[in-house]
């Protein structure tokens, strides 16, 4: 699949309980494809981590071949139990959980044993030979000792085959899929950080959990514009202070290096909104280790971002629901997410949202059959330039597969005294269940006439009906007419459309020739109309020459399997129409035969 979307082979379902074992084995063996015999398509590392606090990882695929290859799935890392997201360039279509934010919630309610835990980076990209890519995914940490990507290390297999301890945690390498490349070597990236395996697992065992690792600076804020001092300590991960590194700052304007310990820069004035990267590179055992780091910049305050607008479709089972809002944040913004979850479960879902025209950001969820009668909970999640995130106030809707939607063809239209302005209103099924449909009409300004053709609908799902609805009064005015669709399988789901109907003197019509001119020819006329929009239609007004009594004394309008017809009343009253027996509708697209017989002219 293209374009973020998510197949991750022998799981079915989202938010089930499921320990695909022979799966699990597939996707984190190092194996090497006969397409690809050793070659190395990259690696993840560890670039920064703080206990009980964040990691950060680094993910670098790069292109060892003489050809062009195509990553062509979002790349996958399974992560711990325990963990929340911070920052990383994440799919927009992310359908498998993201994170478990908190571990004692998911063992409590699991025993440990339960859904695999993956966030997906937007990687669909082409990478032509010696290319490299590479995105940084941080998370926030929280309760994850002892923890694998689906629960309890000690409780799920293959994790508790590797553990040392019963406090080992485990994330392993990511899952990729390359175009023509049945299994690419993601090879492990040794060091002194966390105990790599043949098998691509990543062991932070006890003795390495709590110690520190990466660049850690004496200021955690710059200003733009404002000059100030910045000193860098490196940790290696065994407790003890690197001193042989070369040091980069760079961003917003800034540019240095050092490779002096201690790693002290001076006079550091950025010069505009954003965050500066720190990276730090030494060799330690023959290897070369990396660290990244960021400090951001900003004014103080860092003002939150703004949230207006949020709004979510219908929801309905096994359909996508669109959620957008209007995102406005005065240090510039970087990624908008929605998080979503299942009330009653303890996991997330992050999913990337597009920007649109006017600051509106908007993405669909796909609601799985297991969400059925769910209640789903989701806030917008704002991170700036700088690294600052906002969230938004919770909202919520229920999952159910009913649904109904209103159209109307026009929602204003106007008429003369007594004579109907019409309107088609359709209302569509676009649940997944067959439903019956009440309409509701709401006549605020008291027309005197405010009618459907029909009060109710009955509508196998996909289907749709067309009702009219008859809108006209004595007096002159403005008259606002609703009508309102409630499904009866679930009356929580509704929807409506607005009327205006304005009773004037002035006669508009739906469809007009125009008067002509001399000379006229009295008789019979055939022919055909093929409307280019839908006309509704109650009379026919013939233009008499200028100085005659012209008139039509019969019209019929037909199709194989429909006719209607009017005859001419004679001088007097409102001699110019024919009025028809009945209120009809010609089709757009649709080709009718018609006849018209004139009078004198």
């Amino acid at each position: 699949m293209k374009g973020g979307d998510v197949k991750m082979k022998g799981r079915k379902g989202l938010g089930i309980f499921a320990i695909a074992v022979i799966i699990a084995l597939s996707v984190i063996l190092c194996v090497q494809s006969s397409a690809s015999a050793s070659q190395n398509f990259g690696w993840l590392e560890v670039v920064h981590y703080e206990p009980n606090g964040s990691i950060t990882l680094r993910l670098v695929i790069e292109n060892p071949l003489n050809q062009t290859i195509h990553i062509i799935e979002p790349v996958a890392i399974p992560v711990p139990w325990g963990t929340d997201l911070i920052y990383g360039n994440i799919t927009y279509n992310t359908l498998y959980p993201t994170v478990c934010p908190n571990a004692s919630e998911g063992d409590a309610l699991t025993g440990g044993l339960g859904p695999f835990i993956e966030v997906e980076f937007d990687f669909d990209r082409f990478l032509e030979p010696g290319e490299r890519a590479e995105e940084l995914l941080k998370l926030k940490i929280n309760d994850w000792k002892g923890h694998s990507p689906s629960g309890i290390t000690k409780y799920t297999f293959p994790y508790q085959l590797w553990m040392q301890t019963e406090e080992d945690t485990f994330f392993h390498y990511p899952i990729v899929t390359i175009e023509g490349i049945i299994t690419p070597t993601f090879c492990t990236k040794p060091g002194t950080f966390a105990s790599y395996d043949k098998f691509g697992v990543v062991d932070l065992t006890p003795d390495i959990i709590n110690n520190r690792y990466g660049i850690f600076p004496d200021v955690n804020l710059l200003q733009p514009g404002k000059s100030q001092n910045i000193t860098v300590t490196i940790w290696s991960g065994n407790g003890t202070e690197v001193k042989n590194a070369t040091v980069n700052l760079s961003g917003c304007g800034v540019f240095i290096s050092d490779s002096t310990y201690p790693y002290e820069f001076k006079g550091v004035n950025p010069t505009s909104i954003g965050k500066i990267k720190i990276t730090a590179q030494w060799v330690e055992n023959n290897i070369t280790m990396n660290a990244i780091d960021f400090v951001p910049v900003s004014p103080i305050p860092n003002e939150p971002s703004s949230f207006s607008a949020i709004h979510h479709s219908m929801p309905i089972t096994e359909k996508t629901v669109n959620i957008s809002a209007n995102v406005t944040d005065s240090e510039g913004i970087d990624m908008v997410l929605v998080k979503y979850w299942e009330d009653s479960k303890p996991w997330k879902y992050y999913r990337r949202m597009k920007k649109g025209d006017n600051n509106v950001y908007s993405t669909s969820i796909y609601l799985p059959w297991q969400w059925d009668g769910e209640t789903i909970k989701y806030q917008i999640v704002c991170i700036d330039t700088t690294g600052n995130i906002t969230e938004s106030k919770i909202n919520q809707f229920t999952v159910t597969p009913y649904g109904v939607s209103l159209t109307v063809d026009k929602t204003k239209k106007s008429t003369t005294p007594n004579v109907n302005a019409t309107y088609l209103i359709t209302v569509e099924n676009i649940g997944t269940r067959t439903d019956n449909y009440t309409l509701v009409i709401d006549n605020p300004m008291n027309a005197s006439v405010a009618e459907l053709n029909k009060k109710s609908v009955r509508l196998l799902p996909g289907a749709n009906e067309t009702v009219m609805l008859n809108v006209t009064d004595e007096k002159l005015g403005t008259y606002m007419v609703n009508v309102t669709a409630i499904s009866e399988g679930d009356p929580n789901k509704f929807d409506h459309i607005n009327t205006t109907t304005v009773v004037t003197t002035e006669v508009r019509y739906d469809f007009d020739t125009g008067g002509g001119g001399y000379p006229s020819i009295m008789g019979i006329h055939n022919g055909t109309i093929t409307p280019s929009h839908n006309i509704i239609a109650n009379r026919l007004y013939t233009y008499p020459c200028e100085g005659t009594g012209g008139h039509s004394e019969y019209v019929r309008i037909w199709n194989s399997s429909w006719s209607v017809s009017g005859t001419w009343e004679g001088y007097g009253g409102d001699w110019h129409n024919i009025t028809f027996n009945e209120t009809f509708i010609l089709y757009e697209g649709k080709t009718y035969n018609y006849t018209i017989r004139t009078g004198s002219y």
